[in-house]
């Protein structure tokens, strides 16, 4: 049984009106011990485009964990409201 889990926990707006979301996925890792991984992708028609933060899955009972997690997680949504600026795909279905 998976105990995998997704939060949003940051949404960017594209210049085309798609959105770029943030998730902190938590995992369930070796030896049953909690992991995290951070990703982005944009949900643009047509757009490709998607992140995931350098050396995901952050062992939670590691001391040194969250900050890694966090250094990753800023770098990313750096990273996601850059392409958000610039993005101009437009959500599936378009806009009226």
């Amino acid at each position: 049984m998976s105990t995998d889990t997704d939060t949003v926990v940051a949404k960017y707006l594209t210049v085309g009106g798609a959105t770029v979301d943030v998730t902190d996925t938590r995992i369930e890792g070796r030896y049953g011990t909690a992991q995290r991984a951070v990703h982005a992708a944009c949900s643009g028609a047509g757009c490709t485009s998607s992140f995931t933060g350098t050396g995901h899955g952050w062992d939670d009972t590691v001391p040194y964990a969250a900050a890694a997690f966090t250094d990753a997680l800023r770098q990313l949504n750096e990273d996601a409201q850059a392409h958000a600026e610039t993005c101009r795909a437009m959500p599936f279905g378009g806009t009226q």
